[in-house]
């Protein structure tokens, strides 16, 4: 049988519950559990359940304290600490991906700088190529007499030793070896010029395109109306006899051939005499001064051969040679000399 009041098991002969103290009656004395004492069992099983999770919760809730910053100036609640945390780790993430984002960067503007670096030296190469072109181009007084036609405006914008230079420079590119001192020291102090080709042996029909030649002539009409107002002004001044510029023909024939000498002023004392042929290429030229105001005296240099030209009137002149010709063609140099010879007409 069980108690009527906490419903603990009893024996049978107990009057009194040992558990409770509740006095017992043989009539109020059950044999079986009561249904209060059901109830109350079950409510004492929901109360420790509920106590179970309040300990849980509470738990929860000191741990999570735990992690939540501590704040001196206790202004800030406690429900706004996990966004603070999640702010935290933000920052934290954001400070740790900063670096890659400045390597990028640091890269990329290393990359521009060094394109950078990149352009400015093919700037540099660039003005020193130009710079190069200017300089070479400064060495001569017709640059690109070989590759067009010069205007006579041009030339005529030229004084005569300018003249004397361009004019000879399209002979210089193509290794011309020069007598004249002058010509000799302009061009040997040139970067470009290497003299290569002997005069007696320099063809210039061969070599010369046709800028060049049409160069050539305009240049040399325009030297000789120069020199020659010079020549005539000199003259003037001194009231001596004129030598005069042009072609001479040699007074006899000789087979097949004629004998040619061209007289021009390179300068008002200065002198270049050419002997050549009209059935031959090949011209020997000398170059030299006055020796008195009807005589020139003209040398090939290292040739050891001195021409010596003495006018008996304005258009008559015999030519005197010193030393003899060797080589191609000596004989008929040899047969050009010693002889005299008449201004060509319309000289």
């Amino acid at each position: 049988m069980f108690c009527r009041k906490c419903g603990n098991k009893l024996e049978d002969d107990w009057i009194v519950c040992p558990s409770c103290g509740e006095p017992q009656k043989q009539g109020d004395i059950q044999q079986t559990s009561p249904g209060p004492v059901k109830k109350w069992w079950i409510a004492a099983g929901a109360g420790v359940i509920f106590l179970v999770l309040i300990m849980a919760l509470l738990g929860t809730l000191i741990m999570l304290g735990s992690q939540m910053p501590a704040h001196t100036d206790g202004g800030e609640s406690k429900t706004t600490a996990p966004k603070e945390v999640l702010k935290e780790e933000k920052r934290e993430l954001t400070e740790t991906a900063a670096p890659k984002r400045k390597s990028k960067k640091k890269a990329a503007s290393a990359k521009k700088e060094e394109n950078g670096v990149a352009a400015d030296t093919a700037a540099q190469s660039k003005t020193a190529e130009e710079k190069t072109a200017e300089a070479l181009r400064s060495e001569y007084i017709f640059p690109d007499s070989s590759t067009r036609y010069l205007s006579e405006e041009e030339v005529r914008n030229k004084d005569a030793s300018q003249l004397l230079i361009g004019r000879n420079e399209i002979f210089a590119r193509y290794g011309y070896i020069f007598q004249m001192e002058e010509l000799k020291t302009h061009f040997e102090g040139t970067s470009w010029y290497k003299g290569t080709v002997p005069g007696n042996q320099f063809d210039g029909d061969a070599v010369f395109n046709d800028f060049e030649k049409k160069n050539i002539e305009l240049i040399k009409k325009v030297e000789d109306e120069i020199n020659g107002t010079a020549a005539d002004q000199q003259n003037v001044q001194e009231n001596n006899f004129s030598i005069p510029a042009g072609i001479y023909v040699n007074n006899h024939s000789f087979p097949g051939w004629q004998a040619l000498a061209a007289v021009d002023y390179a300068s008002v004392d200065w002198f270049e005499v050419s002997l050549y042929t009209e059935s031959y290429t090949n011209t020997a030229v000398f170059y030299g001064g006055k020796v008195d105001e009807r005589t020139i005296q003209v040398t090939a240099e290292g040739t050891g051969i001195t021409l010596t030209l003495h006018w008996e009137n304005e258009r008559e002149m015999t030519i005197t040679r010193s030393g003899e010709f060797t080589g191609t063609d000596s004989s008929m140099f040899n047969d050009m000399t010693n002889i005299n010879y008449t201004l060509a007409s319309g000289f």
